[in-house]
């Protein structure tokens, strides 16, 4: 099993986007990170990812839609992928394996969540 080293993280509000870089690069993970969807799916294309923690509610693509073309990407669709929300996740998403983590994120679950895979 690969291990966890590069990281996106995937999250249109800008403190909790910023806390949860400083925690995994503070950890040693290298991090990428986007404030919406669209440019997660970009930075996905451009960097080697290990691991995508996203949240659910994003403008422009929310965390279902990169979901699904994370999915659909014989490139990516074994990625890791760790979904954040305060909401439930969509029924459409049940056919997709990620994990999901309800807001507020327990900042020592995620972590034992991360180093499991």
């Amino acid at each position: 099993m690969p291990t966890i080293e590069n990281i996106l993280i995937i999250d249109d509000n800008p403190h909790i986007r910023s806390d949860l870089c400083e925690i995994f690069i503070l950890e040693g993970y290298t991090v990428y990170s986007a404030g919406d969807g669209e440019e997660g799916l970009q930075k996905l294309a451009e960097n080697h990812t290990d691991l995508i923690i996203c949240d659910y509610n994003m403008p422009k693509l929310d965390g279902a839609g990169v979901l699904r073309e994370v999915r659909m990407s014989e490139k990516t669709a074994k990625l890791p992928f760790i979904m954040i929300s305060g909401t439930e996740p969509p029924e459409s998403t049940a056919q997709y394996d990620f994990i999901f983590m309800a807001k507020p994120i327990h900042l020592d679950t995620l972590l034992r969540t991360v180093r499991d895979f």
